[in-house]
């Protein structure tokens, strides 16, 4: 429903412009991008010391999400409000068939109604507990590139460059990676209690854009001040170059694993279960733990990225397919949390390495807890703060086990606990190890890979 949304036209529109337009002109045209920015903003406040708390409570999260709603109205009337004199100046400096049959208003009122109505419906299903809304009408935006994407698979599998095994492993390493750091034995599934772990990647899958934007700056000035010429070999010599752009993808990892995992942050998790001393000793071999397969990873989709690209000129598919796998992984594990079950939401956690110390400490209390859009929100991270790990518990259960995570998170319990009562975990240690050794093998296919088909 919401896909034929997007090829209803705006009211106020000249019919043959808006049938060109496509969802450019249509009644979603903004989509959830006014709802996500939002939300970034709202969650860079949270960070100041007098909305901190709320970051970390269930119903101040639903005060920022609140926020979040206001925040999305203001930036879409900003958004209508440009687009709306955009158009009026086109219309004014064409002497073709103008774009506006009617008021400029008129389109307006869509655009922003259209704006509401998609952030309404991100946060309707995700309120489902299925998956999350936001993700998946962002990839209901991404089916254009989709269908790209199509048209160049097509081309380059007629073409005599493009060898079948390079088009398979191109697009398998990025699924096949993102399924090695979400293995089936998590917290969201039945079976023995979790340890206190990192999730993989534990940089997020940020630090791909980030050196994929720091590299394109120069081609952008270059071509806004009209050195087209120096872009576009900048672009050949440093943009496709592996060891520069690998390299820059491992230290802006290092960064941000740092920045989202710092060892104090995770030691102040830790000693609600552990004795101080041991906490700060597990966290710092915690973080050590994750941060090989954490650069494995960016290294197997960087690689694959520059792959697609060399073969088909099409970008941002290696980011993309990670997305989408997750997104069916978390469904299946939703739909089989479900099943014969009424549930209901007890927490929303924007931290991934808490939750599984969050869920080991409800069913040591008795209740049965599912941890749902984990990988999502392991994969997004601070960046994308309109998806947060759930946490499920039966409907009876619900006020009970958010007064029991409030009092394990709980500043005053830290403090006063200094030996912990809660279950005293271990660290996963052997199977981020196999993780570690999938994703050396990924990267190392893909360097082979990339570096025979440029030859």
């Amino acid at each position: 429903m919401y896909a034929a949304l997007m090829t209803v036209p705006l009211p106020g529109i000249n019919a043959r412009a808006a049938a060109s337009a496509g969802s450019a002109l249509s009644l979603l045209a903004l989509g959830v991008a006014p709802g996500t920015t939002a939300f970034v903003f709202v969650e860079f406040a949270a960070l100041l010391p007098c909305w901190r708390r709320l970051r970390v409570s269930f119903d101040g999260r639903a005060k920022l999400e609140r926020a979040a709603a206001w925040g999305m109205m203001l930036l879409a009337a900003m958004q209508v409000y440009g687009t709306v004199l955009s158009i009026e100046g086109l219309d004014r400096l064409s002497g073709k068939e103008r774009v506006l049959e009617g008021s400029g208003a008129v389109v307006g009122l869509g655009l922003f109604a259209g704006a509401i109505l998609a952030f309404f419906v991100a946060r309707t299903i995700t309120r489902l507990g299925l998956i999350n809304g936001f993700v998946v009408l962002l990839l209901v935006h991404e089916a254009r590139h989709f269908a790209s994407l199509q048209a160049a698979v097509a081309s380059a599998s007629s073409s005599q460059n493009a060898h079948p095994l390079a088009l398979l492993i191109a697009f398998a390493l990025p699924i096949a990676a993102t399924v090695a750091c979400f293995p089936s034995a998590s917290s969201s599934t039945e079976g023995s209690l979790p340890g206190l772990e990192l999730p993989i990647p534990a940089s997020s899958i940020q630090p791909i854009a980030f050196v994929t934007a720091l590299i394109n700056v120069p081609v952008i000035l270059g071509v806004s001040f009209g050195s087209i010429e120096p872009a576009r070999r900048w672009a050949l010599h440093y943009g496709q170059n592996p060891v520069i752009v690998v390299s820059l993808v491992i230290v802006v990892g290092l960064v941000l694993s740092w920045f989202l995992n710092r060892p104090s942050r995770l030691q102040a998790l830790f000693s609600h279960a552990l004795p101080s001393r041991v906490a700060k000793v597990a966290a710092r071999q915690t973080f050590r733990n994750a941060l090989l397969p954490t650069l494995l990873f960016l290294t197997t989709l960087e690689l694959s990225e520059l792959l697609v690209s060399q073969l088909f000129d099409v970008w941002n598919a290696a980011r993309l397919l990670p997305i989408v796998t997750i997104v069916v992984l978390d469904f299946a594990i939703a739909l089989r949390a479900h099943h014969g079950r009424a549930l209901a939401c007890a927490w929303r956690e924007p931290r991934p390495y808490a939750t599984a110390a969050i869920v080991r400490w409800l069913r040591h209390s008795g209740i049965e807890a599912s941890a749902l859009s984990e990988r999502q929100a392991a994969l997004c991270r601070f960046f994308s703060p309109y998806v947060m790990t759930e946490i499920w518990v039966p409907e009876t259960d619900a006020t009970h086990a958010t007064a029991l995570i409030s009092e394990f998170l709980s500043d005053e319990r830290a403090e006063t606990d200094e030996d912990g009562d809660g279950p005293s975990p271990a660290l996963a240690i052997p199977a981020q190890t196999r993780i570690a050794l999938v994703l050396a093998g990924l990267a190392v296919t893909g360097c082979v890979t990339l570096l025979a088909s440029r030859r």
